[in-house]
């Protein structure tokens, strides 16, 4: 799997198998600017290379990073440490299911059944958003963490009980037809009650697959959703997230997207975005 490394340059991101190049070259990077900054955000900036401070766990310093977040080597750095800290709660959750994905300046993890993939986590990182540019988007930082979070929907019990019902009204139905004592019906009669018998099975065959299908949905989603909530309450204790800190966004835009609720935890440097959706 991939790191992604830092090449003495804001614009140039790369791949890279040697953790301790990644560091090299951040350390590279800052030594440029040893005579420029104090010794007090020199050495914090140190700190987070080597991962010796975690942003996302770091509240002394909020006010220094306040400060620190329109200078671009900073900026790095901090994507950096984030980037770092997720990479390694990630491979230290306990699901060997999950897949994780580094790609340029970003980093997904799922877990795939079949042919469909079920994202947890996503990170993005834009290293060269400046500040103009950071005033026209939502998010006030420009990295961007978001984690899914499932929950079981009734609509799809519902459709199973609604798919039962109609499948015994139609035994019923098929029972009493089954049954009736033909003598003295006219052929035509006869023929009418044969065709909506035969009707009536063919509508019964397609309702067992209907149903069938259904407990295989509800069954894979339990298992989603099982799986889906261990990884999220694993991934949010182990970087020190508690629940009632995220707030919830009043204005939701993606709701095309099935998520339900948007809760959301604000850094200087990024949101952690929560998005909880129905399966």
């Amino acid at each position: 799997m991939a790191l992604i490394v830092l090449i003495n340059d804001s614009r140039r991101w790369s791949n890279d198998l040697n953790p301790d190049r990644i560091e090299d070259n951040l350390d590279s990077f800052l030594s440029l600017y040893k005579n420029i900054f104090s010794k007090e955000v020199y050495e914090y900036m140190n700190s987070l290379i080597h991962m010796e401070s975690l942003i996302l766990k770091d509240t002394n310093m909020i006010d220094l990073r306040k400060r620190l977040m329109d200078i671009d080597i900073y900026r790095i750095i901090a994507g950096y440490n984030i980037f770092n800290h997720l990479l390694h709660t990630l491979n230290n959750i306990n699901n060997r299911s999950l897949i994780i994905n580094v790609e340029d300046c970003s980093l997904q993890a799922y877990t795939k059944q079949k042919n469909n993939k079920y994202v947890f986590l996503s990170y993005y990182f834009y290293p060269n958003l400046n500040k103009e540019k950071r005033k026209n988007i939502t998010n006030v930082g420009q990295i961007d963490v978001s984690l899914y979070k499932e929950k079981a929907s009734q609509e799809l019990k519902q459709e199973q009980i609604e798919l039962i019902s109609q499948y015994q009204s139609i035994s019923k139905r098929l029972e009493v037809l089954k049954n009736y004592n033909h003598e003295g019906y006219t052929q035509n009669k006869k023929e009418k009650i044969l065709k909506e018998i035969d009707l009536l099975y063919s509508l019964l065959d397609n309702l067992k697959l209907k149903i069938k299908e259904n407990r295989r949905l509800s069954e894979n989603n339990a298992e989603l959703i099982k799986l889906n909530k261990n990884n999220y309450y694993q991934f949010i204790d182990k970087l020190g997230i508690q629940e009632t800190e995220l707030k919830q966004e009043t204005e939701l835009d993606d709701k095309f997207l099935g998520i339900e609720t948007r809760l959301v935890k604000q850094y200087p440097e990024t949101n952690i975005n929560v998005l909880v959706k129905k399966r």
